[in-house]
């Protein structure tokens, strides 16, 4: 990723910095996107589709235990909601905002997103002046997600809820009526997001997720060890030391009165340069022709047709990142986006990309789910011939093991006899496959990790070799 001068460049190396050797750049700097992205709802870009604002979704897939809730709670859970009793001690108002929501459920998020109301028949006696929330600006930081998921899948009348994420992503919620709250209109909605769970969602989420559900306006984060040679020991002398409540506050406080200042500022419009503009223009045009050769079954597709407004995005919130020290300041209601900034935001889009490219081929359906018909070809090819590549020969039984496929798939047989009409791989079965597996019969690695036996009586293990030259 590359990292745009001001409020991103130094909260980036903040994180980096605080987790050495278990967070990568490009998870650190997805959580410095959203951090600055929840606090713009104040700001806006306009082009011939209307006006547009610059909130990111992010949905991070990491192993448990590889430092995925911590910066969410140590840093953006505290800091918003420093900015949060700031911002109320300033405006005040008939509703105290609440710009932190955790974990909802799709009945819910509406109620508060219209500013809470107490439910018909509440006790006579509540009091008039109980504080009213109102959450439709902000942030929503939901850690373990796949709970989400798995909730709307174990209730089938909340299953006509799934588009309430693309809903509240777009900022546009149609009113609703409901039987506790009657009538609910939400004035306005600005909603940025970050979503951490772990690769347990593969086996739970389905293709409505993404389709219907609001998954092709997230971007992905997925695992990405830290290189070994960037790996560095932890200094015995400076790692335990104490840092006191205070100068945690004051660290917390530096950067929630940076993002107040957003949210305060004169700047609401966010203007392109001439440069910037053309640049965009170009790769809006490129996105449209690509998306126009993916199948309309591909999940890539819906995805693709959304990479150039994320872009507009990420260009708008590196203008803003680049003022952060000045915006309070400001004279005027504009800023410009500049060419180094479009440049940035359009390779950093290509890169969230790849992510999720990535975490369609690391998506298994569990066999609960039966068979898709809607999966992308191009995640299956990409999933097993990432398989296929982890030794010379690979078993069918290990192919399983790795794909999460059965045995009877239809993913395996028509992806194997994809790449074999080919020339990309050789399926290796009787004879010669008892000749290789005597060739390691000593090497009990060997035969564990492909999940075979020394054959004496019965079927013999089928084994496939990758020749392809891609």
């Amino acid at each position: 990723m590359i990292v745009p001068y001001g409020f991103l460049t130094e909260f980036t190396e903040l994180l980096l910095d605080r987790y050495k050797n278990r967070i990568n750049k490009d998870y650190a700097f997805a959580l410095a996107e959203v951090l600055l992205s929840a606090c713009c709802w104040n700001i806006h870009f306009v082009n011939e589709f209307g006006k547009g604002q610059p909130n990111i979704w992010i949905q991070v897939i990491l192993p448990s235990g590889d430092v995925k809730s911590k910066p969410l709670n140590e840093f953006l859970r505290p800091i918003m909601s420093a900015v949060e009793a700031k911002v109320n001690e300033i405006e005040g108002g008939e509703f105290y905002k609440q710009l932190v929501i955790s974990q909802y459920t799709p009945e819910s998020i509406i109620n508060l997103m219209t500013g809470e109301k107490k439910r018909r028949g509440a006790h006579k006696d509540d009091e008039e002046d109980d504080i009213r929330y109102i959450g439709n600006i902000g942030l929503i930081m939901q850690d373990e997600s796949s709970m989400f998921s798995r909730g709307v899948q174990s209730k089938d009348y909340m299953s006509g809820l799934l588009e309430i994420n693309s809903m509240i992503y777009d900022g546009k919620i149609p009113e609703r009526f409901t039987n506790s709250m009657g009538m609910a209109k939400v004035p306005y909605c600005y909603k940025a997001c970050i979503s951490a769970t772990t690769p347990v969602i593969y086996g739970i989420m389905s293709e409505q997720d993404v389709i219907q559900g609001g998954w092709n306006r997230y971007d992905i984060i997925t695992g990405v060890p830290i290189d070994i040679e960037l790996l560095k020991r932890h200094n015995p002398d400076t790692f335990f030391k104490h840092r006191t409540p205070e100068q945690i506050d004051d660290e917390i406080d530096k950067y929630a009165t940076q993002l107040l200042h957003v949210t305060q500022s004169k700047v609401n419009m966010i203007y392109l340069t001439e440069e910037a503009a053309a640049m965009w223009c170009d790769y809006e045009f490129k996105q449209q022709v690509e998306k126009r050769q993916i199948s309309e079954k591909d999940l890539r597709r819906g995805y693709k047709n959304r990479m150039a407004e994320k872009a507009l995005k990420r260009a708008v919130l590196y203008a803003i990142s680049r003022h952060i020290e000045t915006i309070e300041n400001a004279k005027i209601s504009t800023i410009l986006v500049d060419e180094e900034e479009m440049k940035a935001a359009i390779a950093n889009q290509d890169e969230y990309y790849s992510h999720w490219v990535k975490m369609l081929s690391y998506w298994k359906l569990a066999p609960q789910l039966g068979e898709s018909v809607l999966r992308t070809d191009t995640a299956k090819r990409d999933r097993l011939k990432a398989v296929l590549h982890m030794q010379e020969f690979v078993s069918r039984q290990r192919v399983i093991e790795e794909t999460g496929w059965n045995d009877g798939s239809k993913h395996l047989e028509e992806t194997i006899h994809s790449f074999e009409e080919e020339r990309k791989v050789q399926i290796i079965s009787l004879d010669n496959s008892r000749e290789l597996i005597k060739k390691f019969e000593q090497d009990k690695k060997w035969l564990d990790w492909q999940k075979v036996k020394i054959p004496v009586r019965g079927a013999v293990p089928i084994f496939y070799r990758w020749i392809g030259t891609e």
